[in-house]
């Protein structure tokens, strides 16, 4: 039998949550992400190019909003070393962090949020590897 409308919201059959089911897509994705970084791997100055061509066509669109922060960061190194190791290291403890907590308290918030995490990863490995 169907689940009933409640309050006009049709309810959708929700399936439970396995963590053993969920690992191992976790571990793929890592696993992809591990092997397009080393495919990526090469000359240093190459991706210092790259990415001056990419502030060029930023500066173009006038999509370079970072910049004032980037300058204030790079000026100022009481500011910009400890906002450098927070964003180079605080999402391998935030990141796993919400998604236990999604996982155990908001099933339906953590399948969104594993899904987009998972599809932005893959986009974001792609570019990265190209």
């Amino acid at each position: 039998m169907p689940h009933a409308d409640i309050a006009g919201v049709e309810a959708t059959p929700r399936t439970r949550l396995r963590w053993w089911t969920e690992l191992p897509l976790i571990l793929l994705v890592y696993a992809c992400y591990s092997a397009g970084r080393l495919l990526a791997r090469g000359d240093v100055s190459t991706a210092v190019d790259h990415g001056l061509a990419i502030l060029d066509i930023e500066k173009a669109l006038y999509l370079n909003a970072e910049h004032p922060l980037n300058r204030l960061f790079t000026s100022e190194p009481w500011i910009g070393v400890p906002a450098d190791f927070w964003y180079a290291s605080l999402h391998y403890l935030i990141t796993p962090v919400l998604l236990v907590w999604l996982f155990r308290s908001r099933t339906v918030h953590y399948r969104a949020a594993r899904t987009w995490l998972m599809t932005s990863t893959f986009i974001g490995l792609i570019g990265f590897t190209l």
